[in-house]
């Protein structure tokens, strides 16, 4: 992997947000960020402790589903629309997305250029209790330190490990 930029997370917290008022009463501690074309966004949420740590990435425009046909497939028979973006819990193997997960911020404002979220720049990650995503003209990066598994997504591909 090329070398990174690391930034402070801190940077990527929602009540820093210049447009604060944009949330109403969403005030967190968590990373939100999205990426420099607005088709991905993500969040790292919680700290295993206190809260259940989430974290994952939803996009707006992909040119791939993940398989359904078959009764192993996550997205199998699934009752709301399944695939729009990865995520995980804790040290988890990621899933793809529901659109009936939680959200966060960073998924919220996917495909929205306006919206008041800050941007994770090409060549720069960034690291947040435990997860590290990295952002690449070619996609964004997330790993799991204590487990390793992590993911790429971008327009073009989606990859689980």
């Amino acid at each position: 992997m090329p070398a990174f930029e690391a930034v402070d997370p801190t940077l990527y917290f929602v009540n820093d947000l210049d447009g604060a008022a944009y949330w109403g009463e969403w005030s967190t501690q968590d990373v939100n960020f999205s990426s420099p074309d607005r088709n991905i966004g993500c969040g790292i949420l919680g700290d295993d402790a206190a809260q259940p740590l989430l974290w994952g990435c939803a996009i707006a425009t992909k040119d791939w589903t993940f398989p359904t046909d078959d009764p192993n497939d996550y997205c199998y028979n699934a009752q709301v629309p399944c695939g729009g973006g990865i995520e995980a819990s804790g040290a988890e193997l990621p899933d793809p997305r529901y659109r009936s997960d939680p959200g966060f911020p960073g998924a919220v404002v996917t495909g929205m250029p306006d919206a008041p979220i800050r941007v994770l720049e090409y060549g720069q990650s960034v690291t947040f209790n435990g997860v590290t995503c990295y952002s690449e003209e070619t996609g964004i990066t997330c790993e799991h330190a204590g487990s390793g598994h992590g993911f790429v997504i971008s327009e073009s591909r989606n990859d689980i490990r």
